[in-house]
């Protein structure tokens, strides 16, 4: 039998999605102390708006479902506890992963990407993502990122500056270790987050009058 009865391609392979929990299926503590609470498994989760339908959604076109997190492997009875609280269902837990950045490395099959990546944004929920639309792989991503836009365009100079603020932030998160100062790194990264795009609202203006002139 050839290997092609094999290609993960395959319109019926089975797909897997990698799903992050806090900050992505249930809310991110606001406080440290809500952070430091996490271990103890004192609180009931806090549901994002689109969780569970996306889940489901997930389930009933045949994804295999993991989730991951940087909670620690010695919290895994609490943080299972918690999630069937909230009806989070999985068929994989990987906990213990920390909380710096998570690369995804996998082969090509036949010349076609296996491997892709989505960001959201913390604490807004997974309801607006379509699996389907996610083609773009983790390098690709990369590229557009770095390309050098068109600082006439009023659409190019906001992606450059939500680009340059979201590695101002991943940055930021990068000078800590250990769960214990990552409520202190999201507190500097959203600020160098909101300086970042203050850094451009002057530009963006200047790219919004040029466009006037030029077309009005």
């Amino acid at each position: 039998m050839g290997l092609e009865k094999f290609n993960t391609n395959s319109k019926n392979a089975r797909k897997t999605i990698f799903c992050d929990i806090d900050g992505t299926l249930v809310k991110f503590p606001d406080t440290f102390e809500g952070f430091k609470d996490l271990p103890k498994g004192k609180h009931k989760m806090e549901l994002l708006d689109g969780s569970l339908d996306k889940l489901w959604e997930w389930e009933t076109s045949g994804y295999n479902i993991i989730l991951t997190t940087g909670r620690k492997e010695s919290m895994r009875p609490e943080t299972e506890k918690q999630l069937r609280e909230v009806g989070i269902f999985w068929d994989h837990l990987i906990m213990g992963l920390g909380p710096g950045p998570r690369y995804l490395v996998n082969d090509k099959n036949a010349g076609n990407d296996t491997a892709f990546a989505i960001n959201v944004e913390r604490n807004i929920g997974i309801g607006d993502i379509d699996i389907n639309k996610a083609k773009l792989s983790v390098a690709d991503s990369d590229r557009i990122n770095e390309k050098e836009l068109d600082e006439d365009d009023i659409g190019s100079v906001e992606m450059k500056a939500r680009t340059y603020a979201n590695r101002r932030y991943n940055e930021a998160k990068r000078e800590f270790y250990g769960e214990a100062a990552e409520s202190e790194a999201i507190r500097i990264a959203d600020s160098n987050y909101r300086r970042a795009l203050d850094d451009f609202n002057e530009h963006c203006h200047e790219a919004e009058q040029k466009f006037i002139r030029r077309n009005g």
